[in-house]
């Protein structure tokens, strides 16, 4: 199947089983996770504070002001921005969620934000989250669980995306192993063709396409030797153009070339 006919979790091979196990890694529980749905409409109250508070503090960043480029594209931004933030408490972390991130982070690729860049964005997010959370929560041991929680499935949401930016270079290491493969295999064509073709030159005689005078010395050396070995018979045969000279000096040289051109051409078709 084609990788375009895939979803991000398909072609990252991320499965139910691996969501379970990289949450547990970070030590994040169903009842944990799912507690942080409680907070959705509080963080829902403050989100364009949260996104406007964010952008404000991105776009004073020159390199990150540069990338944005317009007012449209950080109004796109913000909007997914926004769902971003509200998915962090929807308390549902499967498939679907999983396939979010990792498009977050084939986005952020593509377009060249850097890894300094994107985590340099996901403290700031988190430290504004954090912000909304401790004004309203007011008892502490809940406010230490929850910021907890959520430091670390921001930790689980970035693992993605440096998936999709491991998988990215990957796939641009592969296309240019690929390339190089191809542009070698053509060169090395090219090369054994140009030395058989210098090979070809260099045994034939240019004008009657024949071989020429050093290969049929060494073509003779070779049958001489092997008739010596086997104590066989040798021969020679040769011939001669009756009045060929009458030829060029009558109609020319040119013309002499052709005849020679026609009989090397007789040989070629008759001779082994």
């Amino acid at each position: 199947m084609r990788r375009t006919e895939q979803t991000l979790v398909e072609q990252m091979q991320i499965n139910d089983v691996e969501i379970q196990h990289r949450m547990s890694l970070l030590g994040l529980t169903s009842n944990s996770l799912s507690s942080l749905l409680n907070y959705k409409p509080i963080i829902e109250s403050a989100i364009e504070n949260v996104v406007n508070e964010f952008y404000k503090k991105q776009t004073e960043v020159d390199e990150i002001s540069l990338l944005i480029g317009d007012a449209d594209t950080l109004t796109r931004l913000r909007d997914a921005q926004r769902q971003y933030i509200i998915d962090l408490f929807c308390g549902r972390y499967e498939h679907e969620y999983v396939n979010n991130r990792l498009r977050i982070g084939m986005v952020h690729k593509r377009i060249g934000v850097e890894p300094k860049l994107y985590l340099s964005a996901v403290c700031t997010l988190k430290e504004l989250i954090f912000n909304v959370l401790r004004t309203t929560i007011s008892d502490q041991d809940e406010l230490n669980h929850t910021l907890n929680i959520i430091d670390k499935l921001i930790y689980f949401d970035t693992t993605l995306v440096f998936d999709t930016y491991i998988d990215s270079l990957v796939g641009e290491i592969e296309n240019a192993k690929r390339r190089t493969e191809v542009y070698a295999k053509g060169l090395e064509e090219k090369v054994a063709q140009r030395t058989q073709e210098l090979e070809k030159l260099a045994k034939l005689d240019p004008l009657t396409n024949l071989y020429n005078r050093r290969v049929m010395q060494e073509l003779l050396q070779r049958d001489l030797a092997r008739a010596r070995r086997h104590k066989s018979p040798l021969t020679v045969v040769y011939f001669d153009l009756d009045d060929f000279k009458s030829v060029n000096d009558t109609q020319g040289h040119l013309k002499g070339d052709e005849v020679l051109k026609y009989i090397g051409q007789y040989l070629l078709d008759n001779i082994r």
